[in-house]
């Protein structure tokens, strides 16, 4: 399911955004 798909990115893309900004 694609939608699955984003919603897992999106999750991801999250988790990246709050290491950068604790990195």
């Amino acid at each position: 399911d694609v939608d699955l798909f984003k919603e897992l990115w999106s999750n991801l893309g999250e988790c990246v955004g709050r290491l950068n900004l604790v990195a």
